[in-house]
């Protein structure tokens, strides 16, 4: 449930109409120089195209599958997870629906009273429909 929640907060973010807000969001999930990172790598793949005036909307996340899971120094694991996020494109008065599929490799840690992830290693991304 913790992997899963703080996955899909890095995409729920997204729903958000004003940046800052977004970021200040994500910044409850994700830790430090990671943080930037993971931001502007998905804000360029979800941003809105300001000549269609596209938008994406994020409706929910299923994780696949938990490859492996180990504990890491700190109190935390590191999990390989598979996992699918589907959404609809909204631009020129009609929705496409999609579902992109990704792996990655995951490091977890609490922080303070909060799980944060604080490594990611994205390996593939697929889009499925």
């Amino acid at each position: 449930q913790i992997l899963k929640g703080l996955i899909f907060n890095i995409y729920r973010y997204f729903n958000y109409s004003y940046e800052d807000v977004a970021y200040d969001q994500m910044s409850k999930s994700v830790s430090g120089n990671l943080l930037t990172d993971i931001y502007l790598q998905n804000r360029n793949t979800m941003r809105v195209d300001e000549e269609d005036r596209s938008k994406v909307y994020l409706d929910r996340l299923d994780i696949r599958e938990v490859e492996s899971l180990s504990s890491v120094e700190g109190g935390g694991f590191s999990a390989l997870v598979r996992w699918d996020v589907y959404g609809s494109v909204n631009h020129w008065e009609h929705i496409h629906y999609r579902c992109n599929s990704y792996k990655a490799r995951l490091t977890l840690k609490p922080d303070k009273k909060y799980w944060k992830i604080t490594d990611f290693s994205l390996l593939a991304e697929k889009r499925v429909m």
